[in-house]
């Protein structure tokens, strides 16, 4: 009976052992998983964190190469927005949001004097809205059709233009050197940031068979910095019949109204191109720049996760995108959500 006794009393205490063991055990290892839980946790939301940003500096660093480029990345992102599904074949989506400053301001004088006037394409190849139509191009502006060129202009700039544009040659179907006669109308103006047209601006002549070429200027006022415009119209361009020596150059139908084929962007002043220029009044020395504040948010399955926010200056800027760019980022800023 005393060694009855005696293993129930020893058994029973092995059972409180084993139950005080499973008791400790289950005040460390419960604290311990839940460590282990949130440690798995926070491991995921880093990862994804940091792929987030890496596709967003991606994006970033993307824009800040078109930037170096001379690519004005406010129309751009217009035209053909830098938002991106699944950018670079990554599980993260990229909204990209331009803001534009259209700043434009003296910089200081480069050792060794001024760069000279700066030539900007007026839009030979491209149009400036965001809803481009080939016909409105100056390179084949259509019969009737009005081509827009916006810029910022500093106060105290002259700004020049020059179009020179002609008729498709043709030659006629029996061609004994006869070409189709043709005449060149066309008028050119400037217009301030409300559209209306500056006195003394307007320009317009029509030529037969030979390019027509028109220059306007205008000198902008000290303290009148704004966005400014040269307008471009083909008023009436048109073909005729040709006769001589008893043959007929029908030009493939007679009297047609056509396009005005004008003559590439070069920068240059001489005139049997197309181009504008600004430059001060001394000499046509002018230092411009132009600002852009850029964001880009990547997300994940409609979460967003990261947005770096970074504000360029440009130099000379899209305005002279032909030049050396300085590109200068004086803030970078990383948002987590």
């Amino acid at each position: 009976m005393r060694n009855g006794i005696y293993m129930k009393s020893k058994n029973g205490q092995i059972f409180v052992l084993a139950l005080l063991v499973m008791a400790i055990g289950l005040i460390i290892i419960s604290p311990m998983l839940h460590y282990l839980d949130n440690s798995q946790e926070r491991y995921i939301i880093a990862i994804k964190r940091t792929n987030a940003y890496y596709t967003a500096d991606a994006m970033m660093t993307y824009i800040l190469n078109d930037v170096a480029r001379g690519v004005d990345i406010y129309n751009n992102n217009i035209s053909t927005a830098y938002s991106a599904d699944g950018y670079m074949s990554s599980e993260y989506d990229i909204d990209v949001y331009v803001e534009e400053s259209p700043t434009t301001g003296p910089l200081p004088t480069p050792a060794g004097g001024g760069t000279g006037w700066i030539y900007m394409d007026p839009g030979y190849a491209s149009c400036n809205t965001s809803t481009c139509n080939e016909s409105l191009f100056l390179e084949n502006l259509a019969y009737g059709a009005t081509h827009q060129f916006p810029f910022y202009v500093v106060g105290g700039s002259t700004i020049e233009a020059n179009w020179c544009f002609d008729d498709e040659s043709l030659n006629c179907a029996w061609d004994y050197g006869f070409k189709c006669a043709y005449y060149c109308k066309g008028s050119m103006w400037m217009a301030y940031e409300n559209g209306s047209t500056i006195p003394g601006t307007f320009v317009n002549g029509s030529n037969t068979s030979q390019p027509l070429r028109l220059q306007t200027n205008y000198s902008v006022p000290e303290g009148a910095s704004m966005n400014y415009s040269v307008f471009f119209r083909n008023d009436n361009s048109y073909r005729v019949q040709v006769t001589a020596g008893g043959w007929i150059c029908d030009c493939t139908g007679g009297n047609q109204d056509r396009a005005a084929y004008s003559e590439p962007f070069v920068a240059t002043d001489n005139t049997s191109f197309t181009w504008v220029r600004i430059g001060d009044e001394e000499g046509g020395d002018t230092y411009n720049y132009k600002d852009y504040l850029v964001t880009a948010t990547a997300s994940r399955d409609g979460e967003d996760i990261v947005t770096i926010t970074a504000y360029f200056r440009h130099s000379p800027g899209p305005s002279a995108r032909w030049k050396p760019q300085t590109v200068v980022i004086p803030t970078w800023a990383v948002t987590y959500y």
